[in-house]
């Protein structure tokens, strides 16, 4: 009896790298890839809520910056006709406030509503001069967007012009 011939290349490749991977092999190379992409999958929910996080309390600062710059340029003794409510779109865009003759809108992005009383400071060595003269208000900035809200509050002082010391 004659032995069957083998092709060629068969003859110079060492046995080993003859192989090809087993069904075992391969289903546990398998089952390693699909964990890791589930395992990935599952943390997007989270980042995209951190995300909106985010973006919220970027928009939330930038209200808060844009209504201070307001407030302070605004004459102190004004300060307290100042617009009480504000709608925001969700590009930190004033909308509609308070002193506009026109209804609020049904819907804004973000909600604004300011406070303004006298400050009451307390342990400073000026406190009972500072309050009795009324030289600085809190604004108190509450921001809402659906059922989220967060409060913000600001310092406002009233710059008395600098008298000239004459000698």
């Amino acid at each position: 009896m004659i032995a069957p011939l083998s092709p060629p290349h068969a003859r110079l490749m060492p046995p080993a790298l003859n192989r090809a991977f087993s069904l075992v092999e391969t289903a546990l190379a398998l089952g390693i890839v699909a964990f890791g992409l589930l395992s990935i999958i599952a943390l997007l929910p989270m980042g995209l809520a951190s995300y909106r996080q985010a973006i919220r309390y970027n928009i939330e600062a930038d209200l808060v910056q844009q209504l201070a710059r307001e407030l302070e340029n605004t004459p102190f003794d004004e300060i307290d006709n100042f617009p009480t409510q504000f709608a925001f779109d969700f590009e930190a865009r004033e909308i509609w406030n308070s002193a506009d003759s026109e209804e609020a809108p049904a819907d804004p992005a973000f909600d604004v509503t300011i406070t303004v009383r006298d400050a009451d400071v307390q342990g400073a060595v000026i406190a009972d001069t500072i309050n009795s003269l009324s030289l600085m208000k809190r604004a108190t900035m509450e921001i809402t967007q659906g059922s989220d809200s967060s409060r913000h509050s600001i310092l406002i002082t009233n710059r008395l012009p600098i008298q000239e010391v004459k000698q």
